[in-house]
């Protein structure tokens, strides 16, 4: 099974109304498949990965890993440039790269996050460094 712990302050204030155990005063336990189609648990970008992984059949946690390996969840998209100021963003897309193959504007975080996933469906995923060092380390095991 398949557990995440969130805060039980943050459960009050969205109304969590799944089944759960409570594991301190604090904190709660909640089996992770009860949250598919609960999606309000998730906030800011992991909500939008969390959307957008669904919207192309993409597992979550493999996709945020990447998102997450590329340039950090808790860093804003506008701080991550890599690549010596070549790739930009979350997914640290290189322009040309973006333009090829992606809608919407190379600078939004939103059409970044989509079009990785519309990538990574299509079989594109060693664009990035940090897909094939993912696909490696599970095929490792």
């Amino acid at each position: 099974m398949s557990l995440w712990i969130i805060n039980s302050s943050l459960a009050t204030k969205i109304q969590i109304s799944l089944p759960f155990r409570e594991v301190d005063s604090n904190y709660l336990l909640i089996d992770k498949t009860a949250l598919k189609g609960n999606i309000g648990v998730l906030w800011g970008v992991e909500k939008l990965i969390a959307e957008v992984a669904d919207t192309y059949s993409l597992d979550y946690t493999f996709y945020s890993k990447i998102i997450d390996c590329e340039c950090g969840l808790n860093r804003t998209h506008e701080s991550c440039i890599g690549d010596s100021g070549l790739a930009f963003g979350r997914l640290q897309f290189h322009k040309a790269t973006f333009e090829e193959n992606c809608d919407g504007s190379y600078t939004n975080e939103e059409d970044q996050i989509k079009c990785g996933a519309k990538m990574i469906s299509e079989g594109k995923g060693k664009a990035w460094s940090c897909y094939s060092k993912l696909i490696k380390t599970l095929t490792d095991k």
